[in-house]
């Protein structure tokens, strides 16, 4: 009896902890080392089919959050800095509606503290 109440609380710890959602670990390898990412939740990078006004954009990002902090580092890419996670989302589901944007990404960091955009684009200089 003992024996089959053990083999019983056993198989219900095990049901009990393989459904438990586990988060997946994001990472990248770069020359045989697993890098592991991190996603900074109050920081999105935006890419822009082409050249956009600046101050347009800059002042439609802060009607959501006024205290959102842009960058531009090209005529097609600005850097979001939202007050908080909140904020961020709600201006990634404003971006959806846009039509001349090509990607919206959270900006994810290394241990290290690089940060980094991740994009399906593959920039090819000439």
């Amino acid at each position: 009896m003992k024996k089959l109440l053990y083999v019983t609380l056993s198989l219900i710890g095990f049901a009990i902890l393989s459904f438990q959602s586990q988060e997946p670990t994001k990472f990248y390898y770069a020359f045989k080392e697993k890098v592991y990412l991190t996603e900074i939740e109050n920081k999105i990078s935006v890419r822009f089919i082409k050249q956009r006004e600046k101050e347009t954009i800059n002042s439609s990002l802060r009607r959501i959050d006024t205290n959102a902090k842009v960058e531009w580092p090209d005529g097609r890419t600005v850097i979001v800095t939202t007050s908080s996670k909140s904020s961020r989302d709600r201006i990634m589901d404003d971006l959806k509606e846009n039509e001349d944007i090509v990607s919206y990404t959270p900006i994810y960091k290394i241990n290290s503290g690089l940060e980094m955009a991740l994009t399906d684009e593959i920039p090819i200089a000439s």
